[in-house]
């Protein structure tokens, strides 16, 4: 799965091109969730600031 940064937010497009979604993504395999956008998206924003 390839992740693609748009001004509109942030999709997900499998290998072969066939599907995409949108919407935040999250990492179920710990305690809690966490938001795996929001991370991405949070360090674009720090690495813009520089």
């Amino acid at each position: 799965m390839s992740t693609v940064l748009t001004d509109s937010g942030v999709l997900y497009v499998t290998d072969d091109g066939k599907h995409i979604i949108q919407g935040p993504m999250y990492d179920v395999s710990g305690a809690q969730p966490v938001n795996v956008t929001n991370q991405l998206l949070l360090g674009k924003a720090e690495r813009a600031e520089q």
